[in-house]
């Protein structure tokens, strides 16, 4: 009886992956959603604080410390965010580290001092390390474990397109609106994206 055979295999695949979770399920589009934002915020000031450096009377070697006294932050930051997730919870570390950025972001419009920003971009990349580890370990734990490989690939796409429009966006503003306008965006982008984690 192979075409009876035929039929049971056939039935069985169509079951087995109507019982598959999807990979593009409400969390990791959400999931998605805030990483896409955050890091949006953040990117539009990598071409643009150099000129806001300039603008306050600083130097080549003041604009390399504000671009990377921020990576530092982020990759400091990590080390014990990566303890806190399980102790804490995945979703509490991504609503501190938005918390953060959304103040720093505030402080950023008002402050207008070379050593004001330096602080303030170090506490950015605090913030953004503690958001952004959050939210790849809630990815992961969310994803299922068949189609982690292929979820993460689709989850990369948030912060890859960021990195890719950012600075455009950044110019974009400055040069119509100025730097306060600029500052204003990425709060708003991190303010909404505070407003979707709490639908998490």
């Amino acid at each position: 009886m192979p075409h009876e055979r035929l039929s049971i295999y056939k039935i069985s695949d169509v079951n087995q992956e109507i019982d598959e979770p999807h990979v593009l399920s409400k969390d990791i589009i959400l999931l998605m959603m805030i990483n896409f934002l955050v890091m949006t915020a953040v990117t539009t000031q990598i071409g643009t604080l150099p000129l806001y450096v300039t603008r306050l009377g600083g130097n080549a070697a003041m604009s390399g410390l504000v671009v990377g006294i921020w990576g530092l932050a982020a990759l400091g930051a990590r080390i014990p965010v990566g303890k806190w997730i399980d102790r804490y919870g995945r979703k509490q570390l991504i609503l501190i580290g938005l918390v953060i950025l959304m103040i720093d972001f505030s402080t950023l419009i008002f402050m207008s001092t070379l050593m004001s920003l330096i602080a303030l971009r170090a506490i950015q990349g605090i913030g953004n390390g503690t958001q952004s580890t959050a939210v790849a370990t809630l990815v992961a734990d969310k994803l299922p474990q068949k189609k982690l490989s292929i979820g993460l690939g689709y989850f990369s796409i948030s912060q890859t397109l960021p990195a890719a429009i950012g600075p455009a966006i950044g110019l974009l503003i400055i040069e119509n609106w100025g730097f306060q306008a600029l500052f204003y965006f990425s709060l708003s982008l991190v303010s909404v994206a505070f407003l979707l984690t709490l639908f998490c």
